[in-house]
């Protein structure tokens, strides 16, 4: 069997300051445009895409989501009429998004063109199904994965040298991982953290990120002690901050999953996760805490339960995410592009 992975860009452009130029994945993969993905034409996204099939001329071809972009969607489209085997990829959860009637006709209609289905988990699969799918169509519905060798590799590292962050002088510390934009909520973080600080002020809370919402750290800083902001790093240098926290906190308004929950799982931290979040079924509920979106008195009194009884690393969040490890993903993957 021969793999190979087509990266139409190197990233979108929320997410500069991710990339680890210096990192050698591999395994084989071909980036069609070395910049963000919002710089290139559709034109000659789609036209790339095209003439990359037909070069490659897979039996199979594995497609990440349906919409992401144009290029996407279209492939789903091309390869369906050139009599090539689809699998899909997906993330999508029945919430996070807005429907209409419109776009999940067309949606289905992309949908059924595939013959199997890779599942991040319960919710997503819940929503291909939605479209009339077969449970036996899925080769995986456990899927969402991340390097877990090398986040490992890097937390033990960090915590066996010392600390590059010196103004981090709290010990006992929540943090946040991800893009400083509206969805992640970081309002009500900062909202929530101001109000547990009353009771707990020798807790701090870390965020790491770039992104508009900065501005609203800056401010709450200004009136609350211990918040420490870090610039985004790579996913490889995100590890290093783990060592100084004992819980990872998403807020979001809408996550297809949050991987950074993958994360620092493997790193022993602590979930809570708003329950729009797709990895609250599959990972949180019974290892961490599951709070109602956008609930401010929901959020303060997780954090509340953690703070009054809490153990470092939490061996609960080291046992549920080794199911999510790569290589066994990787295996039922692979199982199921050879049964098809």
């Amino acid at each position: 069997m021969e793999i190979k992975v087509i990266q139409i860009a190197k990233n979108d452009i929320s997410r500069k300051g991710m990339e680890d130029p210096g990192f050698n994945y591999e395994y084989p993969y071909e980036v069609l445009f070395d910049t963000y993905i919002e710089q290139v034409s559709t034109f000659k996204k789609v036209w790339a895409v095209f003439k990359k099939i037909n070069e490659e001329k897979p039996d199979i071809i594995n497609i990440s989501g349906w919409g992401i972009d144009l290029s996407i969607t279209l492939s789903i489209i091309f390869s369906w009429l050139k009599g090539i085997k689809i699998v899909i990829s997906t993330e999508t959860t029945p919430t996070n998004h807005s429907r209409g009637f419109l776009k999940e006709w067309f949606k289905k209609i992309l949908i059924t063109r595939a013959k199997g289905y890779i599942a991040f988990g319960i919710q997503s699969k819940s929503y291909i199904k939605s479209f009339g799918v077969s449970d036996e169509a899925f080769l995986d519905d456990r899927s969402a994965v991340v390097d877990d060798e090398e986040i490992i590799k890097s937390f033990e590292s960090a915590k066996n040298k010392p600390s590059d962050f010196q103004e981090i002088k709290t010990e006992k510390n929540f943090i946040f991982v991800g893009r400083l934009v509206s969805v992640k909520n970081i309002a009500l973080l900062l909202q929530a953290f101001q109000r547990f600080k009353i009771k707990n002020p020798e807790w701090g809370l870390i965020l790491v990120g770039n992104g508009p919402d900065l501005t609203l750290i800056n401010e709450h800083k200004k009136t609350i002690d211990n918040i420490y902001h870090f610039e985004a790093v790579s996913w490889r240098e995100v590890p290093a901050f783990y060592t100084k926290a004992q819980s990872i906190i998403l807020c979001s308004f809408s996550e297809a999953w949050g991987l950074v929950i993958n994360e620092a799982m493997l790193c022993g931290l602590y979930p809570i996760v708003s329950d729009a979040c797709g990895c609250a079924d599959d990972l949180v509920t019974g290892v961490g805490e599951v709070f109602k979106t956008n609930n401010l008195a929901s959020l303060e009194n997780a954090m509340h339960n953690f703070a009054s009884n809490f153990s470092y690393p939490h061996q609960k969040s080291l046992e549920k995410i080794s199911n999510y490890k790569v290589e066994t993903v990787a295996k039922r993957i692979i199982a199921g592009f050879q049964k098809m």
